[in-house]
């Protein structure tokens, strides 16, 4: 199948602390033509002071943008041979059916929205089962197998117990209890609701548009997904919890889906909360994977500011001449973010033929019968 041409669109936000501003709809980058006339009465209950649960709300927000900070740890890891490119398409995926549930349950979808809530767990669960599958393999060919329609994928609850068997988590995380329920509670709204769980028994009544009391049934019920969605990334990649300056030691030339930083935190930290913030650094801070790659991270030299600079290779963002250096070095750092971030994202789903081959200190890559040497 030839290759279609692709808009992606991605965002990236530079955060100095958590601020009250931040809402579904921007975090989202969601267009107010996405929403129908329920879906802004459903805005506008959320704006009022009748809105029983806004910390609940808050909590959720925050929480969306802390899984969205882990595409930056999208690796671009090389196997020795074969195909590669699309090892991110089941992260991305899940996060598109993430956002098309919240815009879904904004415009009083419900049902949608629940369903779109399930393949987004699936898919993110299964992204993670692949990763740790491959993770000492010399070719990601198995993984193509399935890509491409040519294996069944494992059952859902194999994965589960594989993905468990594998990570630690700190007490307060979401169980794989805890996930399970989850999922039998989204597969339930996809098949055959329970009375107590039906949306017409919630709204009491069958009347369409917008309802206080099935919103907040959503609400938790988005909020119990993602919440099992940032612990697996968190156990995947417990990093995560002990942000680094990067650009200090890389310049604008950083290791990909290796580390997160200050400003990718501050989203992990207001979703977690102080309390299981320290329980969750103090259970992943003996990890060795962990703390090997702090002690390499921190064996680096610091680069200086006019250093870090002379590794920007691409055209200027506008900055402002009145800020600092280090603000602007900021500024620069979030746009180099923003297309790495695109960059992940189109190479997860071309759709060209390809392979690699690695020998010593050789790469070869061959891209539609073209081959290149790296």
């Amino acid at each position: 199948m030839a290759d279609l041409d692709m808009l992606i669109q991605t965002q990236s936000t530079f955060f100095y602390e958590a601020g009250e501003d931040q809402t579904l709809i921007n975090v989202w980058a969601i267009d107010l033509k996405e929403l129908c006339a329920h879906g802004k009465e459903t805005l506008k209950y959320l704006e009022s002071s009748q809105f029983p649960a806004p910390d609940k709300l808050k909590n959720s927000i925050w929480t969306t943008q802390a899984i969205l900070e882990f595409q930056d740890l999208q690796s671009a890891t090389l196997p020795q041979r074969g195909p590669f490119f699309n090892m991110s398409y089941l992260f991305f995926e899940a996060i598109s059916a993430l956002r098309e549930a919240t815009v879904c349950g904004l415009n009083t979808l419900y049902h949608s929205s629940f369903s779109n809530l399930r393949v987004a767990l699936e898919m993110f669960t299964f992204h993670y089962w692949w990763q740790n599958r491959l993770s000492q393999s010399d070719s990601y060919e198995e993984f193509y197998e399935w890509l491409t329609g040519k294996q069944n994928s494992a059952p859902f609850s194999n994965m589960i117990s594989d993905i468990y068997a594998e990570i630690s988590l700190p007490s307060g995380a979401s169980s794989k209890d805890g996930l399970l329920k989850t999922y039998r509670a989204l597969c339930s709204y996809s098949h055959k609701p329970l009375i107590k769980e039906s949306i017409t028994t919630i709204r009491a009544g069958n009347l369409p548009g917008f309802s206080p009391e099935v919103f907040l049934y959503w609400l938790e019920t988005l909020a119990s997904t993602q919440r099992c969605l940032l612990d697996l990334a968190i156990a995947y990649h417990p990093q995560a919890m002990f942000p680094v300056c990067i650009y200090r030691k890389f310049g604008f030339n950083p290791p990909i889906g290796v580390l997160l930083d200050d400003s990718n935190f501050v989203p992990i930290k207001e979703a977690l909360g102080k309390i299981l913030v320290d329980e969750y650094k103090s259970h992943y801070c003996t990890e060795d994977k962990c703390e090997q790659l702090l002690k390499w991270f921190n064996s680096l030299t610091d680069l200086t500011d006019k250093e870090i600079l002379s590794t920007w290779t691409e055209d200027l963002p506008q900055v402002n001449h009145t800020h600092s250096i280090e603000e602007n070095i900021k500024i620069m750092w979030a746009h180099l973010k923003a297309n790495m971030r695109t960059t992940l994202q189109m190479y997860a789903y071309i759709q060209k033929e390809h392979s690699i081959e690695v020998s010593g200190d050789s790469v070869i890559i061959t891209m539609d019968n073209h081959k290149g040497l790296q």
